[in-house]
């Protein structure tokens, strides 16, 4: 089974960060501005955020760990979760597109995710979300971070398969 770009250690830190930015800037900046010079400031605050950012690193190395995936002759299978783990085969003959996407944190550490989309699954990953293209957790076949040239080429894979699939496989 292959790991994920390395990239991803990145992405998962600041998925886990991004969210408590604002408010440790609110406490910090306003509620306890006036004892930055205090050595009491600086052990309750400071404390708290090396804690924080020691959890961040192993939720991020061990999410990074666990993510991985596999090419199979009849399907696609990928395996993730720290704590539960989840485990999606996705047969060829399922698979309706192949979104590579590239947000501004994936350009910045030279990765790419992969989207693959199912029949009966697509539709669920696009309601309610206005043309902004879905939530990437909803897909069936997520792939958060590969090297750029490595989605390409899975992509390419993943679709050879498909058309050399038999058509009654294909719901044809």
């Amino acid at each position: 089974m292959k790991k994920m770009h390395p990239g991803a250690l990145w992405l998962f830190r600041l998925q886990i960060l991004f969210p408590l930015l604002l408010p440790v800037l609110f406490i910090s900046l306003f509620m306890f501005g006036a004892f930055f010079s205090s050595a009491a400031f600086k052990l309750m605050f400071l404390g708290p955020i090396a804690l924080l950012a020691l959890l961040t690193e192993v939720y991020a190395r061990m999410s990074y760990n666990r993510w991985l995936y596999e090419l199979k002759p009849d399907s696609i299978r990928i395996e993730k979760g720290i704590i539960w783990k989840k485990y999606v085969s996705i047969p060829y003959a399922r698979v309706q597109n192949i979104d590579i996407r590239r947000g501004i944190v994936a350009r910045i550490f030279g990765f790419s995710s992969l989207f693959i989309e199912t029949a009966g699954r697509s539709a669920i990953a696009y309601r309610g979300y206005g043309g902004r293209g879905g939530n990437a957790y909803q897909s069936e076949g997520y792939l958060p971070a590969l090297g750029i040239k490595d989605a390409e080429g899975l992509r390419d894979r993943i679709m050879a398969k498909i058309k050399n699939a038999p058509k009654s496989r294909q719901g044809l």
